[in-house]
């Protein structure tokens, strides 16, 4: 079942950019993260022990996230909410 216009668009992109996020960061910082997923909730957490190395890749990825989500919320802000700690 769709959503609203609009919503089932920004789900996806939503989606795609975060596990694409995930893997980017597997394979570019040779990091695993620990990840949780189930019906449409996505929860990844960064390890405190990476090297420094690791650390500015996988920052460097979750800013290019970042940036690109709030893009998406620039677009279609009745669908989503940013909120970035």
């Amino acid at each position: 079942m769709s959503g609203a216009f609009g919503h089932d668009i920004v789900c996806s992109a939503v989606s795609a950019l975060a596990i694409a996020t995930i893997n980017n960061i597997e394979q570019m910082a040779g990091v695993a993260l620990p990840v949780e997923l189930s019906d449409g909730y996505l929860y990844a957490s960064v390890p405190d022990d990476l090297n420094a190395e690791e650390d500015t890749k996988t920052q460097f990825l979750l800013t290019a996230f970042a940036n690109a989500i709030k893009g998406i919320e620039a677009e279609y802000k009745d669908y989503l909410e940013v909120k970035i700690n």
